[in-house]
């Protein structure tokens, strides 16, 4: 599902990184947008 169609589910308030996670290289602020609209991935029931 495109990140598009996907809304918040709950405000994120202030989020922060810690230097070693800004190091990773990961798409920090995609893997937080997911999370942030409650895709968690298939392994998690809810």
């Amino acid at each position: 599902m495109g990140m598009h169609l996907m809304s918040p589910r709950f405000p994120l308030g202030k989020t922060y990184a810690i230097p070693g996670a800004l190091v990773l290289e990961v798409d920090s602020i995609h893997s937080l947008r997911r999370h942030h609209c409650g895709d968690w991935g298939e392994e998690l029931c809810y």
